[in-house]
């Protein structure tokens, strides 16, 4: 069905996107405020214009299969506490997703969503290195208001950083000079700000995107694998030898002979809670509520001898990976990688043609990029959820929708 654009919804909906946008990294009110309005302005448009987007496609059964398996699991969770606000965030993102993926923008739009992002970030950012050094809030390390701790906030920003990044390759051939300069500075001072956290997790895994990119725009070109294989050998050597803080905080956690800065405790336990609730797991939100107890119980029921520093509790698992297992089960966690191996299939699957138009190749960019970053880093964080989930989502829905667009409709791409 081709979709229609005359309606007077079109505008208003599209601003409390680039609110949400806006709003994302900075304050909590007025982010959930705008994708509150987003969302019913959406429905809204789409009912008056008689079309949701058209056919059902393989992203709509991954949305929904991991709805369902969020509204079975908060259900049936092991422990009843935080499993429907986990819920109501699972479903906050997937909804996102579910709406740009069918909202018919042009480039143009997506163009703007990506500028208002990244001026957000960059202004939250400069708050955020203002509270750090003037030591007036207290905060030991810098941090993005709403996204709170400095490992999540890594995640974000190298999430931004590759989105940055996925913009100058794709771009710069037709970008003047005024363009492609104030992009690279974005860029930098956001990677600045990435390394100024010191998460070792997002700044590991975000180093994995400039060579992904690199190799993925081989069709294009071969220079940008060139490019990012000087520019990564030169920031290690440059990281090492200038002892970053990134790179100073392994060197003392391996001296403390402990690399993992006690991760390998806390999974262990996260293995404990999945043997307690095998199936649907504790319920999400509710790894902390697992007692000492149980833990123990646990443990000694499975013929071994139970010692609390091996066991360390904490709010979460400190990995994508363990937390899921632990918080949502077997089912869950199987639903849940299971789709985004999904996400990953459409994308290789997928992928844009060296002829394809440009702003195509920098939403699928993106959302590899994002994809990565997400899975690398939630080797040692909790790397999908509220606000980088939210962002995440919102390359990926670009790239789905552009996709879509262009295969209903061949001249309009």
């Amino acid at each position: 069905m081709e979709m229609k654009h005359h309606s007077i919804l079109r505008k208003p909906e599209f601003f409390c996107l680039l609110g949400v946008a806006f709003f994302l990294p900075m304050l909590e009110a007025p982010k959930n405020l705008f994708l509150t309005a987003y969302v019913a302005l959406w429905f809204v448009r789409c009912f008056r214009e008689g079309s949701y987007g058209g056919r059902w496609r393989i992203v709509d059964t991954v949305i929904a299969a991991l709805w369902l398996s969020g509204l079975i699991g908060a259900n049936f969770a092991g422990i009843h506490g935080a499993e429907w606000k986990g819920f109501g965030d699972v479903s906050r993102y997937l909804l996102l997703l579910w709406c740009l993926s069918r909202s018919g923008y042009g480039k143009t739009q997506w163009l703007k969503l990506s500028v208002v992002l990244v001026a957000s970030c960059l202004l939250t950012l400069g708050y955020g290195a203002w509270a750090l050094y003037s030591g007036t809030t207290g905060r030991p390390h810098l941090e993005l208001n709403s996204v709170g701790h400095v490992n999540h906030t890594g995640t974000y920003l190298a999430i931004l950083c590759a989105i940055l990044l996925s913009l100058l390759l794709t771009f710069w051939p037709s970008w003047s000079w005024g363009s492609r300069g104030l992009t690279v500075i974005a860029f930098l001072l956001v990677f600045s700000g990435l390394l100024t956290g010191a998460s070792r997790g997002a700044i590991g895994a975000f180093l994995l995107v400039p060579l992904m990119l690199g190799v993925a725009w081989i069709p294009k070109s071969k220079r940008p694998l060139q490019v990012m294989v000087v520019s990564l050998l030169g920031f290690v050597v440059i990281g090492i030898a200038g002892n970053l803080g990134v790179v100073e905080k392994q060197r003392g956690y391996i001296e403390r002979n402990d690399p993992l800065s006690h991760r390998d405790t806390i999974w262990r336990r996260a293995m404990v809670i999945a043997d307690i609730y095998p199936v649907f797991g504790a319920g999400m939100g509710n790894f902390a509520k697992v007692s000492d107890e149980a833990i123990a119980e646990q443990v000694n029921k499975n013929g071994q001898e139970y010692e609390s520093a091996r066991y360390l509790g904490h709010a979460h698992a400190h990995s994508l990976y363990f937390n899921t297992l632990a918080e949502r089960g077997w089912v869950g966690s199987g639903v849940f990688f299971a789709s985004l191996l999904a996400c990953l299939w459409m994308l290789i699957s997928k992928r844009p043609k060296a002829a394809d138009e440009a702003y195509v190749w920098a939403a699928w960019g993106a959302s590899l990029a994002s994809w990565v970053v997400i899975m690398a880093s939630g080797l040692f964080n909790t790397s999908f959820h509220h606000e980088m989930a939210l962002l995440a989502v919102m390359p990926f829905g670009a790239w789905v929708s552009m996709t879509c667009r262009a295969e209903a409709h061949p001249l309009a791409a």
